[in-house]
């Protein structure tokens, strides 16, 4: 009974460590999810440990999207995205009234590197506004293993002193939770001219949550907010030459 009971004890373990390693290989070889909090908000990282490259490029179940969009002729899907503060959404007019919220309209006259981008006229007026200049993707992109860039200029406007803040950066939105992903904010300033912004899919801030992926990118942002203290008013700017592009 005893050679019984050990031999069913042994063969329980062999099949178990079978079926451990069929499945492994059936999964591939990408890593498990690090340690961090879920949704928007930072965790300790995304796979690879914190503020580390996600490793996902060779197991995502979908061919890598590149693109550009140079604005010369159609927005190519771009748009004022709805989750912008609502004062900045545009909005058809009352009563025959004026539209409002920010303007949005293709430039033949401005562009970097060549003429032609996306004018935005908006209307800020407060601290804490924020304006998204959006692409949405149904079903989701693959972005792993590639840079994203966008030229930005800030014509005029957005603020009134020296000590007011205006800001610009790139954040993608991944899997069905829309998990948030910024990359690095600049400061707008009417003197730079055209200034670039960028991001890397594969590792685009420290602290991302683990349910980000570089393979299921759901929504593209230009995000442009002004800062928590000052005066802010109408600002004009432009963008172009949006680049999804291998690294």
């Amino acid at each position: 009974m005893t050679i019984s009971h050990d031999f069913a004890h042994i063969y329980r373990q062999f099949s178990f460590l079978v079926i451990v390693a069929l499945t492994t290989a059936a999964c591939g070889s990408d890593a498990a999810p690090g340690d961090g909090g879920a949704g928007n908000g930072g965790g300790s990282g995304g796979r690879g440990g914190s503020g580390g490259a996600v490793d996902a490029g060779p197991s995502c179940p979908t061919s890598q999207y590149t693109a550009t969009t140079a604005f010369g002729a159609i927005f190519d899907g771009w748009m004022i995205g709805p989750n912008s503060t609502y004062t900045l959404i545009p909005a058809p007019g009352i009563d025959g009234g004026p539209d409002t919220g920010t303007k949005l309209e293709l430039d033949s006259t401005a562009g970097s590197p060549t003429n032609g981008s996306a004018k935005l006229t908006i209307p800020f007026l407060n601290t804490r506004e924020e304006l998204l200049f959006a692409k949405l993707y149904a079903p989701g992109v693959n972005l792993a293993g590639t840079t994203v860039t966008a030229q930005i200029k800030l014509d005029s406007g957005l603020i009134t002193g020296p000590t007011d803040q205006g800001s610009a950066f790139i954040v993608l939105k991944s899997g069905p939770d829309y998990t948030w992903a910024p990359g690095n904010s600049i400061t707008l300033d009417p003197t730079a001219g055209w200034v670039t912004l960028t991001l890397s899919a594969d590792a685009p801030s420290p602290g991302i949550a683990t349910t980000y992926t570089p393979c299921d990118i759901r929504e593209i942002d230009i995000i442009l907010q002004t800062g928590t203290t000052g005066m802010y008013k109408e600002a004009v700017v432009h963008i172009d030459t949006i680049t999804i592009a291998p690294k």
